[in-house]
């Protein structure tokens, strides 16, 4: 019999961006602002008066494929932890709803990509995609 708790969650709207060949999924909460198409020469952007320098989203990570590599840049700003961020990925995908119910799963705990980036914290799928799902609370850019 399914618990009653379990039942009613209500599906989590997840951002999709992509970094390389990697697919990650994050809050859509946790983003405040997308720019599409940024100038990569600029190293900062004006957020709400703010200049907010631009990293690379898995920049000082060791995952393969982790630098971004185009000529323009998409710019996600998040706030965690009370500060704002402005991170740089490749691609911008879109909001996609997940049941977790039935289409989240924790990472296993010795899995490699976890011990890279600790701010991981499960796997979602879509159709053949694996996503990445992140806790920009944990992120250390």
């Amino acid at each position: 019999m399914k618990s009653t708790v379990t039942s009613h969650l209500p599906d989590i709207d997840f951002l999709l961006f992509q970094v390389d060949k990697w697919l990650f999924g994050v809050d859509v909460e946790q983003v405040s602002q997308i720019i599409r198409g940024a100038d990569s020469s600029k190293s900062t952007i004006d957020f709400e008066g703010e200049e907010l320098p631009v990293s690379p989203f898995l920049a000082k990570y060791k995952l393969e494929g982790g630098a971004n590599s185009s000529s323009t840049e998409n710019i996600l700003v998040v706030g965690a932890k009370g500060r704002y961020s402005a991170l740089a990925v490749d691609m911008i995908d879109n909001v996609l709803a997940i049941s977790p119910r039935t289409h989240l799963a924790p990472l296993p705990p010795l899995i490699q990509v976890k011990k890279e980036l600790p701010c991981l914290w499960g796997v979602a799928k879509r159709e053949d995609d694996l996503i990445l799902l992140v806790n920009l609370d944990q992120y250390e850019g």
